[in-house]
């Protein structure tokens, strides 16, 4: 007989199954069908709006506060917040983007491509294109998708169950597979780099599993796994820059290959450096909201 804490526990699970996740799920639901509905460019800058209207009201903003002071704390408490501010409108608009990423990634998409695409796939090497939560961070995949090149994302799974469905439905994409970070995952990121196959990563939030690594001069814990197995495979490991030019309008550079070593902490110090060049040229575009300094 199954025993009374495993009964309630499985209990508890099946209610949040049944009842909680669908409730949860409505209100994305509603907010995608919304925007989805709009054209591209009215989508995008109304959701700016509200964003930056609201944010500000929010408990991360003031996560935004400390993180920007540890960053930048030469500039003044009024420069913070105007980049604040800017910051919330960015976010906004990348949800007021998502429901249209096929129509930017065919013609609001300027595209710099250092690294030669097609070069690089001839290679007989995995190739890993990184980046950051910047400007629009959903773009850059599909840029390669319109070419016909494959690629498998790693992406955190959504605790709600119907969510994490909705979203492989909107990803879906025969050239695009998605691996979920964690244990579940793990079998999946080595597959992928055994079979030189195309990986693409967001390398710039914080990793409780990570190393202390600094990153605008003070230890974060930072993801380590991709500088280590990039040196184990002999993998292209690809900086892709994304800057969002003006309202629905980008400039993704592919850039050359950054060089990687048999310390992987040198190779993780270097990831998080160019991550530094980005956000300082675009200090309003990068996703402050997030604990990156927490120890």
């Amino acid at each position: 007989m199954t025993p009374f804490y495993q009964r309630k526990f499985l209990m508890r699970k099946w209610i949040r199954k049944v009842f909680l996740d669908p409730l949860e799920f409505l209100p994305l639901l509603f907010v995608y069908g919304f925007f989805r509905a709009l054209p591209l460019s009215f989508s995008s800058s109304l959701a700016g709006h509200i964003a930056r209207i609201f944010g500000p009201f929010l408990p991360a903003h003031k996560i935004g506060q400390t993180n920007l002071q540890k960053a930048f704390p030469k500039k003044s408490i009024s420069e913070r917040e105007d980049i604040l501010e800017k910051a919330w409108e960015n976010l906004g608009r990348v949800v007021g983007e998502f429901p249209h990423l096929k129509k930017i990634s065919k013609s609001r998409v300027e595209v710099i491509d250092l690294c030669d695409w097609e070069k690089t796939q001839k290679k007989d090497v995995p190739v890993m294109f990184f980046s950051a939560h910047m400007a629009n961070w959903e773009v850059p995949h599909m840029l390669l998708t319109n070419k016909n090149i494959e690629i498998s994302l790693l992406s955190r799974p959504p605790n709600n169950w119907i969510t994490r469905w909705f979203f492989g439905k909107v990803r879906t994409n025969s050239l695009v597979s998605i691996i979920l970070k964690g244990p579940e995952g793990s079998k999946d990121f080595l597959k992928t780099l055994m079979e030189k196959r195309n990986l693409g990563i967001l390398l710039d939030q914080r990793l409780s599993e990570g190393e202390k690594i600094p990153f605008f001069g003070r230890p974060a814990y930072t993801p380590v796994g991709p500088a280590r197995f990039a040196e184990k495979f002999n993998a292209a490991l690809i900086p892709v820059q994304i800057e969002r030019m003006e309202g629905v309008r980008f400039k993704v550079t592919y850039h050359k290959p950054l060089k990687t070593h048999k310390d992987f902490l040198k190779t993780s110090l270097e990831i998080n450096q160019t991550f530094e060049q980005w956000i300082t040229k675009n200090p309003d575009q990068w996703l402050w909201f997030h604990n990156r300094w927490k120890l």
